[in-house]
């Protein structure tokens, strides 16, 4: 048995327990891992006050708020393009701009995970789209 509750009347969660738990519901194993594995196909689990989580689809503007940090986060590796210049022209070391390395390299990593999240939205969009 797993509970979906709150403890603060706001933000919702799965828990093992329903001490302290203010608003809260049982749901089953086999419920708790169809929401968890739902994840996996691109899906968010929504909490409903009172009733069962549910699995939806991300909303078009989660998928623009993606779209918008990537495109922060590119405006920041065109801005910091000149420490990686000034270590290949020999001008400065890469110790001196690790911090900025540092920074580009957690950039580009994100900027990835966002693309991928974009691209399973929009696979999960597709299938649902198909009338085969």
């Amino acid at each position: 048995m797993v509970y979906v509750g709150t403890v603060n009347g706001v933000d919702y969660g799965f828990y093992l327990s329903k001490e302290n738990l203010v608003d809260y519901i049982e749901i089953t194993n086999e419920e708790h891992n169809a929401l968890i594995a739902g994840q996996e196909d691109g899906k968010e689990i929504a909490f409903h006050k009172g009733k069962k989580p549910t699995l939806e689809t991300p909303s078009i503007s989660e998928t623009s708020k993606m779209m918008q940090e990537i495109a922060s986060l590119k405006h920041f590796l065109d801005t910091t393009d000149y420490t990686v210049i000034k270590i290949v022209e020999g001008v400065a070391t890469k110790e001196q701009y690790q911090d900025k390395l540092e920074e580009r390299a957690n950039a580009r990593a994100r900027i990835n995970y966002l693309e991928r999240c974009i691209n399973e939205v929009e696979d999960v969009g597709s299938d649902n789209n198909n009338t085969d």
